[in-house]
């Protein structure tokens, strides 16, 4: 058994793995790669139309040292049973298979079991082979079972030197021959390779009543299925059930790295069919000019299969579906190129080029749930790479017109998740660019060009119970002869949208740019939203033959938001001015009204609204009889932004008209090259022949990642916002529970989100980027600790104002998050906090370990307070004629300070008057004193000696509400002390801290002393000590007493009861006597 190790053996594929396979594969799987070993992304082509070679994605294997170890020759006899004989001889041992060369045409009658046995076919040196069946046999013609594999190959690089099929090879599929399948794989150990050859003109025979079946290369039944390359074309299969007509799987594996595929004709699945968890990846290969009947006209993969088609960073032309067609009509019909259906299922399209695949259906309301001129699709769809271009959703002689409630689109992809009204989120897509090299970081970008639908989405349809996550994207010269010239989103669905630019799109009545149904709802975030501008709305564009009446108009070139036409429904919107990232505070564009619309203006049709009321020119297309377009700045009104639009419908009567509006850029704060330039998601030159150019929604968009967190940072006192505080957020492998958008286990979400130093790996390690921290890594990724450093205004901080941290691009997992450095003057908070990420919201955040959640503030946001750094302040009480200054206990006071304006205080003129004093102490209780029997706030436990510990930024009142006995008390409203506490910064440090200012005396304080202020010393006790008497605050005595303090008070007070007490009596006596 001679052979070279340039032979190619069947491999063993891995299969797309589920939610628990990723959890229990990070046990083992291991670290990640550098950023700097990232491969480098190859340049993008367009496909010409007559493309039918592809581009192995491995070496071509050196033949030139095989041996065959039997050579079997058709012109003798026999050599049926010579072959089985060979067979039954092969080898046990997989690494050393038998190899079986043959010459000569091969009518074979015979079926070949392959049990346990390791066998290569290919043909003898300079020698053609052809195999055909004699009969019409339902058995295919070799059977692979019991851990067995079988391999086809040549002596050299070509394909028809080995061909499968009738001895005359037909010459399109409507004259192929019935004939059995070449292989069958039954079990999940045994295996089929395929490396070079041919299998052309075959109708498969299903079954004995000759019923056309599938399969035509190999019917694969829980086994692996490995193409290399070769020619398949011409087949025909699917008339009877389901199945591919060239590979059909269940519960299988297949990996194709090369092939050409072409001219093959099924009823799902031209050319693959999957089913029951069957994993399909496509690294290589061509396929051109398959047709489907109904779905699929390449593939059909269903009941949780997976599909992967091409590579991260590979040339787009590794991978190709041109030309590729599903006819037939019905609901749910589609894909042109690819159907990938059920929940469960999984597509991920990393690389490749679909073009001028199509759809042959009409996109109405009999077919709804259809189109996807390249893809329809349902489940998990991942897009990280690709072109699609010139896909087509629609009829061939098609006559312009468009279709009310077609629910039917997507020229190049529809994305179905459930019915209408079932309100559950099935499929989510995301669309993200080619991951990030260190020598291209931004020239690659996930393509939709020129794709066509005579529905909805002339790019993209996002159908009911769906989301999508849109973290890239290039969408240019796409149409709709309806809704959404790029991008259409149904209602019942959620749209993620990185920072988008919109420009020179196009709409025949609303929303060039933007344009939100009367159902729809839009969000802004701090990090991202859409920039529209130098987009048009015109009737101009509008080329359909549905009709019009008197009313029937444009408006909003960049933006319409309708009114809610259904029944007791609300729709909104929240209109942005601002940039991107450190640009997010600047206004780059100015919005101005554009046109008036009615209260029944939907966008959607001419006739969308039955006409009850009489008023049906004023519905539908039309717009207000007064309405005016915008000309220049001086003769229209500007929209403020930011603005939040809300409208409603009560009783099925809109409570108002819609929006429509038009930006102009506003060049002082910014170049439109350096927006369009790193935009994530660019729309430009699109068309909708109704409304939306670039984008329209039915449903919900927001601008920004799914997954975000936002705190403010605040004075744990008064709840103002603080700057400059620090954080570090944390999170453990085995806590993030879902992969990146190019399928990475990481913290961010999108790798476009990141700043250029983080994605290039030239800050792979710094504080500001995503790293794992030293001494953590391990093989095993649920080990790592990923950390991040986070400081407010910073890189990862997508909020502009101080105090306000708003973080998105986070991935879906639980995050600890703990302050580092604090505000100046604040001390350090010593608390952990976790929260988990959630989609639509921000997350709760909560202290460690089962603590409670932090307050929030009246927008929902989490507040993390700090409390003030302090600053000691004291004075002793005296008496006024003590020329020792002894301190005198008993005395009480009252602390005030400068309130400060509340969080969230608008500009009344309540608010805006002078500044009064609010109290902090009602009574502070001298702690020295043997009277003082409630909690105080003194610190000093000397008799008539107060310290104080007060924060910062205040100015401070104390007041003397209580005197010690024998004392008078001064008028509080004239007589007090004030002191701030501010903060003090040493020039020679640069450090701040707290620090008491001087007392300065009001009022009528007996004038024993010569200042009117007092310094403010760390302690009274040190300013005693040092002989400083002037924070001494004294009192006159009220009347002499025996000696100082209060026992002579309470003897004289005894002796007054005393003395009433008997006068009373005498008086009661002489009462009596008279």
């Amino acid at each position: 058994m001679a052979l070279s190790a340039a032979l190619i053996f069947p491999a063993t594929a891995t299969a797309q793995p589920s939610d628990d396979e990723i959890a229990a594969d990070q046990d083992t799987q291991q670290t990640l790669p550098a950023e700097d070993d990232k491969i480098q992304n190859d340049s993008q082509n367009n496909v010409s139309d007559d493309a039918l070679t592809s581009t192995a994605s491995t070496d071509a294997p050196d033949y030139s040292n095989i041996v065959c170890d039997k050579t079997i020759n058709a012109v003798d006899d026999g050599y049926a049973q010579a072959l089985q004989q060979a067979i039954a001889n092969s080898s046990n041992d997989a690494s050393q298979p038998t190899v079986i060369c043959l010459a000569g045409t091969f009518e074979l009658n015979n079926d070949f079991n392959i049990n346990n046995k390791h066998v290569v076919l290919r043909n003898a040196d300079n020698t053609a082979v052809v195999i055909t069946r004699t009969q019409r046999k339902a058995n295919p013609l070799f059977t692979i079972s019991g851990g067995g594999s079988l391999t086809v190959d040549t002596a050299d690089d070509s394909n028809e030197i080995f061909r499968y099929g009738p001895k005359q090879m037909p010459n399109s599929a409507t004259n192929a021959k019935p004939m059995s399948r070449f292989a069958q794989v039954n079990d999940a150990n045994s295996s089929f390779a395929f490396n070079h050859g041919m299998v052309s003109g075959i109708n498969v025979v299903e079954d004995n009543a000759n019923n056309s079946g599938k399969g035509a290369l190999v019917l694969n039944k829980y086994g692996t299925v490995t193409i290399n390359g070769g020619t398949f074309t011409n087949n025909v299969g699917g008339d009877h059930g389901d199945g591919g007509t060239v590979v059909d799987v269940t519960s299988g594996v297949v990996v194709i790295n090369d092939g050409i595929f072409s001219g093959n004709k099924g009823r799902n699945g031209g050319v693959i069919y999957l089913r029951d968890s069957s994993t399909l990846t496509v690294n290589g290969g061509t396929f051109s000019g398959n047709t489907a009947s109904r779905h699929g006209g390449a593939i059909f993969a269903k009941e949780n299969s997976a599909v992967t088609i091409g590579q991260d960073g590979k040339d787009n032309n590794a991978v190709i579906f041109e030309n590729n067609t599903v006819t037939g009509t019905g609901t749910k019909v589609g894909g042109g190129a690819l159907y990938v259906t059920d929940a469960g299922s999984q597509l991920a399209i990393k690389s490749g080029t679909f073009t001028s695949n199509r759809v042959d259906e009409v996109m109405d309301w009999n077919n709804r749930y259809s189109g996807g001129g390249a893809v329809w699709a349902q489940g998990t769809i991942s897009i990280s790479g690709g072109l699609f271009s010139n896909n087509v959703a629609g009829p061939v002689d098609n006559n312009k017109q468009t279709y009310v409630g077609s629910w039917a689109g997507g020229g190049a992809l529809f994305v179905y998740g459930t019915e209408s009204g079932k309100h559950t989120i099935v499929s989510t897509l995301t669309i993200a660019d080619p991951e990030n090299t260190v020598e291209n970081p931004n020239d690659q970008k996930t393509e939709f060009n020129n794709n066509l639908t005579y529905g909805d989405g002339g790019a993209i349809f996002l159908g009911w119970g769906s989301e999508a996550i849109l973290v890239g994207g290039k969408f240019t010269n796409n149409t709709s002869y309806r809704l959404g010239g790029a991008i259409y989103t149904e209602d019942e669905t959620t749209t993620y949208m990185a920072r988008a630019f919109a420009e020179k799109n196009y709409a025949g009545h609303f929303g060039g740019g933007l344009w939100l149904c009367p159902s729809g709802q839009g969000v802004n975030s701090k990090g991202g939203n859409m920039i529209a501008v130098n987009n048009r709305a015109s009737k101009e564009y509008d080329k359909s033959s549905a009709g019009e009446n008197d009313n029937t108009d444009a408006a909003g070139d960049d933006f319409a938001l309708m009114s809610p036409t259904k029944t007791n429904i609300s729709n909104s919107f929240e209109l942005s001015d601002k940039g991107w990232g450190s640009d997010n505070t600047k206004s780059v564009v100015q919005w101005w009204q554009d046109g008036t619309l009615t209260s029944y203006t939907d966008g959607l049709a001419v006739n969308s609204l039955a006409d009850t009321d009489g008023k049906g020119k004023n519905k539908g297309l039309a717009v207000a009889e007064d309405s005016i377009r915008y000309a220049n700045q001086q003769q229209h009104t500007e929209q403020s932004a930011p603005a939040t639009f809300t409208s409603t419908n009560k009783g099925g009567v809109p409570q108002g008209a819609g929006v429509a509006l038009k930006a102009t850029w506003n060049s002082e704060n910014g170049e439109i090259d350096q927006y369009r330039d790193h935009a994530n998601v660019l729309f430009q030159n699109n068309t909708a022949w109704y409304s939306g150019g670039a984008f329209g929604t039915n449903g919900s968009v927001i601008f920004d990642t799914p997954y975000r967190v936002a705190w403010n940072k605040v004075d744990a006192d008064t709840k103002l916002p603080l700057a400059g505080s620090t954080w570090k957020l944390t999170i453990k492998g085995s806590d993030i529970k879902q992969t990146s958008e190019i399928g990475r286990v990481t913290p961010w979400f999108s790798d476009k989100f990141r700043n250029q130093e983080c994605r290039t790996g030239k800050g792979a390690n710094a504080v500001n980027c995503w790293h794992r921290t030293e001494g953590a890594v391990t093989a095993e990724i649920a080990d790592d600790v990923w950390e991040a450093t986070v400081s407010d205004q910073g890189d990862f901080d997508q909020d502009p104002d101080e105090g306000q941290i708003n973080l998105n691009n986070l991935a879906l997992g639980t995050f600890t998050l703990q302050e580092v450095e604090a505000p100046v003057g604040y001390e350090l908070s010593e608390t952990t906090y976790t929260f988990t990420t959630v989609k639509q919201g921000l997350p709760e955040i909560k202290v460690q370990n089962g603590g409670a959640a932090v307050n929030k503030n009246k927008d929902g946001i989490p507040m993390i307070g700090n409390s003030s750094s302090t600053a000691p302040i004291s004075w002793t009480k005296v008496d006024s004629t003590d020329d020792e200054h002894n301190p005198l206990a008993g005395s009480k006071w009252k602390l005030e300070r400068k309130a400060l304006p509340k969080e969230n205080s608008e500009s009344t003129a309540e608010n805006t008057a002078e500044v009064s004093y609010e109290t902090v102490y009602s009574s502070i209780c001298d702690a020295g004193a043997e009277n003082c029997t409630e909690a105080t706030v003194d610190t000093n436990g000397s008799r008539g000696i107060f310290t104080l510990n007060l924060p910062w930024g205040y100015e401070y009142k104390l007041t003397e509400i209580q005197a010690p006995d024998g004392f008078e008390t001064p008028d509080s409203a004239t007589t007090y002390v004030t002191f701030s506490v501010d903060l003090v910064t040493d020039p020679k440090t640069g450090e701040s801290a707290a620090s008491a200012s001087a007392m300065t005396f009001h009022g009528s304080w007996p004038n024993w002393a010569d200042k009117a202020t007092c310094s403010a010393p760390t302690s009274a006790a040190a300013s005693r000590a040092a002989g400083d008497t002037s924070c001494l605050i004294a009192n006159k005595p009220g009347i002499e007493l025996p000696a100082t303090g209060g026992a002579g008070t309470t003897a004289m007070i005894w002796a007054g009861i005393l003395l009433v007490g008997c006068s009373l009596a005498g008086l009661s006596y002489m009462r009596r006597r008279l």
